[in-house]
């Protein structure tokens, strides 16, 4: 195939959006809606454990889950198709068929955004040696400040946050480079919104790509990109860029929400450039009690993996 896969990924709330937008405002770069398909039912093993149970109905059954798969436009008899080409059924063929919808004229990249790839970045590298993964990285205070507000994680806690993002984000920094090598490259959110044209630049130049003005005016992939029940939490995806959409935290989160984002990943921040807030005295208990009981919970875990094994 004359064009191949590109990822964005990263913790939820970090602009990945925002990336994927400007990415599918260069003319030789096409996007698809965020699906999940590749995650959920490709690398999970649905699509085939399907096919292996009930053959062509028990694939339409699953993909029929997917309900965002709609946004692509994309029939399920094409996708199907795609995945029977060759024996035995391949999932990764069928999804290779959903990007080939994407691909016409002189497309260079097919571009998938889904933040939790970042869990998944050995089966893209497996899978795709030649595609091109985007680690777009955020404070983790101002993503924390986003989940808040944003309807489908407002309901769990800054801590869960915390943990959970600090995860991620260590584990895409850690795989990405050991699995892709040159074909993993991390953007800093910050730096995008400050000098976005420098940033998009160096991004085209990972691509292969020559720089193009119009990935500034991303408004118009941005709405056909997001969909209707999304612009709730996505609305400022579709612009103008907010060159003072970072540092919210400060005025967002509680103290003990700071030091929890701190004390759970002291050492990463300090490493990506952020300024940790502990030196600041009322942090500084709070700090030592989420510290302990990261500890205790590390500890209990290992108790009950080793009874579990025992």
């Amino acid at each position: 195939m004359t064009w191949r896969p590109l990822f964005v990924v990263g913790v939820g709330r970090s602009g990945t959006s925002l990336l994927h937008s400007a990415l599918a405002a260069h003319p030789r770069v096409t996007a698809l809606p965020e699906t999940s398909l590749l995650r959920e039912l490709v690398f999970s093993g649905r699509l085939e454990s399907a096919f292996e149970r009930d053959g062509v109905r028990g694939v339409e059954q699953v993909l029929a889950t997917c309900g965002r798969l709609e946004r692509t436009g994309v029939a399920v008899d094409t996708l199907i198709a795609a995945g029977l080409r060759a024996s035995p059924f391949s999932a990764r063929r069928l999804y290779e068929g959903l990007l080939e919808t994407r691909a016409a004229g002189e497309t260079c990249w097919v571009l998938d955004k889904d933040p939790r790839l970042v869990e998944a970045l050995p089966q893209i590298a497996t899978s795709w040696p030649q595609a091109r993964v985007l680690h777009i990285i955020r404070d983790p205070r101002d993503v924390i400040s986003s989940k808040k507000a944003a309807p489908w994680s407002s309901g769990r806690s800054s801590f869960a946050h915390a943990l959970i993002g600090m995860g991620q984000l260590a584990l895409g920094r850690w795989i990405g480079p050991r699995v892709l090598g040159e074909g993993y490259r991390e953007i800093r959110y910050e730096r995008l919104l400050a000098a976005p044209t420098t940033v998009l630049a160096e991004v085209c130049s990972f691509l292969e790509l020559d720089y193009d003005p119009a990935m500034l005016d991303f408004g118009a992939e941005a709405r056909r990109l997001v969909a209707d029940d999304e612009l709730a939490w996505k609305k400022e995806t579709l612009g103008p860029l907010l060159r003072d959409n970072s540092g919210k935290w400060r005025s967002s989160l509680l103290p003990w929400e700071v030091a929890i984002a701190d004390y759970t990943s002291v050492p990463l921040i300090e490493d990506l450039g952020y300024r940790p807030a502990r030196e600041r005295t009322a942090f500084r208990s709070l700090g030592r009690v989420v510290r302990g009981a990261s500890r205790l919970g590390a500890r209990l875990a290992s108790q009950v993996g080793a009874g579990a094994h025992g």
